[in-house]
């Protein structure tokens, strides 16, 4: 994969680990990617609504304050713009794959993740 394979994708992620979220943003900008990063659901959701920015893929965190990832997932996904945008659920919890994906989460990976591995994913899911 080379350094800028996500030139031109334009991600947000829903995290409330500031590592986490510093590790994802700093691989996903050197891949070329701009991502948009909030630390709870209710901002990545009004982020959503203004359309200021048409987004590729989202992912989240699942434990999230005062709203989850599946609700987060749901509720954004009611919106038309996202209906077939790919969700990736983030989570240090495993054998959720059912649930994540009966919530609109497209893939899951299981922290900690490789941050390669991570690119890869994203790559995959946008180019489709």
């Amino acid at each position: 994969m080379n350094n800028k394979c996500l030139e031109n994708t334009n991600l947000l992620l829903v995290e409330d680990s500031i590592d986490s979220s510093r590790i994802v943003k700093i691989f996903a900008e050197m891949a070329g990617a701009h991502i948009d990063c909030f630390e709870d659901a209710q901002g990545a959701l009004d982020a959503l609504k203004s359309e200021t920015r048409q987004y590729d893929l989202v992912m989240s965190d699942l434990s999230l304050q005062n709203m989850d990832g599946y609700s987060f997932c749901s509720e954004a996904k009611k919106n038309s713009n996202y209906t077939d945008i790919p969700f990736i659920a983030l989570s240090g919890h495993e054998n959720i794959d059912g649930k994540s994906e009966s919530h609109g989460f497209i893939s899951h990976l299981q922290k900690p993740f490789d941050p390669n591995k991570l690119i890869k994913e994203i790559y995959n899911l946008t180019r489709q």
